[in-house]
This record gives structure tokens, C-alpha cells and sequence, in this order.
């Protein structure tokens, strides 16, 4: 990935999630695979010639992301106040999902309260630990972009930016890129954060609390009424 390209992506999905929260729907489930990308679009690219250097993929189209999954998204009305715009615990919980673990995502500190908060704010922290994981490589080169990511996933919700501001953050600082530094490449994360062995054992500690959580149901559902 180029350094333009990556530029490229934070302004596209800072403007979805702008435009998401300017008509008052928050996602709560903000994960690099719950956005996609056009991998072709309208007729096949030409056959490459032999000994030519073949043309990349982008030149035959223009790139676009696409954000999914909005299965725990939360819209709330027009007429509703700041105040009214909030939700309580994790958005699994609407899927019987209670334990953390389960819910598969970057927890803002918040969601782990049992008070209301704010879940746009809980987003743009999702949004930026996303980032980081993916783009930490580029904080001794590039330590500004690294500080608004950083300012993204800030512990109190108050002292993160709006999807707005952080938008804007991101076209002044492309803006101040060099055609040189636009060009450089950006260095590979790894991401994996934890070992298989450390994935299939919280695999088989999900699939026992469902196990559980559905017995407990069933339970239920077999006790006769007084």
C-alpha cells in the first residue's frame, strides 16, 4: 500500500462515518472486516502484452470501500436531544451475548460501564484502534497521523474528536504530504496480536458460554408454569 492510498482510505471512512453520524446512526461494530473493496468494476482490464510492464489493477478503475454489518447499529430520531442519544453495555447484548469476549471488538472504556453513553464516540474509538493496529509502523516518519489515531481511541470519550474533526484532521495533514511522500510505501503491520493456540482457546470458551447460555433457555422453557 502506498502512502496515498492510505491517506485515501482514512479520508473515505472518516466521511462514511461522518455522514453516518450526521443523520444520528451509530455503527457499534467497526472492524477492518466489516469493510469491503471493490476488487473489479465494468468490462475486464486488456490482456497484458508480453514485455510490457503490466498496468496495476487501479489504473483500470477507481477504488471504493464499503462499510457492512449493521446488524448492531442504533439510529436514533431527528427530534432527539444529545442527551437522549444514548446506549447501555455492550451491543451484543441484543444477540444474548454478555461476556466481552463474545462480542469480538475494541472495547471503549465506556461500554463496559452499566451507564448510558455515547455510542458515537464509542465508534471513532473503534475506529481509531483500528487504525493503529494497522498503521503503527508509521509513528517514527509520520508521528501527527499517529497522534490524531491516538486521540481517536483517547480512554475519556470527551477528549476524542468527532468523526468530523478527525476528518478534518486527516485533509490538513494529506494536504502538507509531499508527491514523493505520497508515493512511499507503508510498511506491513503483523496483526497477529495473539498466538492460535491463545484464538482457539477463546473459540472453545465462546462456544461453552452459548452452550451454556442456550441450556440455561431450554431450562427454561421446560419448567412448567404455576
Amino acid at each position: 500500500m502506498l502512502m496515498k492510498s492510505l491517506t485515501r482510505f482514512c479520508r473515505f471512512y472518516r466521511c462514511g462515518f461522518e455522514f453516518l453520524h450526521r443523520h444520528l446512526i451509530a455503527h457499534r461494530d467497526v472492524g477492518a472486516d466489516n469493510i469491503l473493496i471493490n476488487l473489479a468494476e465494468g468490462p475486464l482490464a486488456p490482456l497484458e502484452k508480453w514485455g510490457e510492464r503490466p498496468l496495476p489493477v487501479r489504473a483500470f478503475f477507481p477504488v471504493r470501500y464499503y462499510i457492512i454489518d449493521f446488524e448492531f447499529s442504533v439510529r436514533f430520531p431527528e427530534d432527539s436531544t444529545p442527551e437522549q442519544r444514548v446506549v447501555t453495555g455492550l451491543p451484543a447484548l441484543q444477540l444474548g451475548l454478555d461476556h466481552p469476549d463474545d462480542y469480538g471488538r475494541e472495547l471503549s472504556p465506556e461500554m463496559l460501564l452499566d451507564k448510558p453513553h455515547c455510542p458515537f464516540k464509542s465508534d471513532v474509538y473503534q475506529l481509531g484502534k483500528m487504525f493503529l493496529l494497522h498503521f503503527h509502523l508509521l509513528a517514527a516518519e509520520y508521528p501527527d497521523l499517529i497522534k490524531t489515531f491516538e486521540s481517536m481511541a483517547a480512554l475519556d470519550p470527551i477528549a476524542r474528536p468527532t468523526a468530523r474533526e478527525a476528518l478534518e484532521s486527516v485533509h490538513d495533514y494529506h494536504d502538507g504530504f509531499t508527491r514523493a511522500q505520497l508515493k512511499g510505501p507503508v510498511p506491513q503491520a503483523n496483526l497477529m496480536t495473539m498466538s492460535f493456540e491463545e484464538i482457539f482457546q477463546r473459540m472453545s470458551e465462546a462456544n461453552a458460554r452459548q452452550a451454556a447460555r442456550e441450556k440455561k433457555r431450554l431450562e427454561a422453557e421446560l419448567v412448567p408454569s404455576s
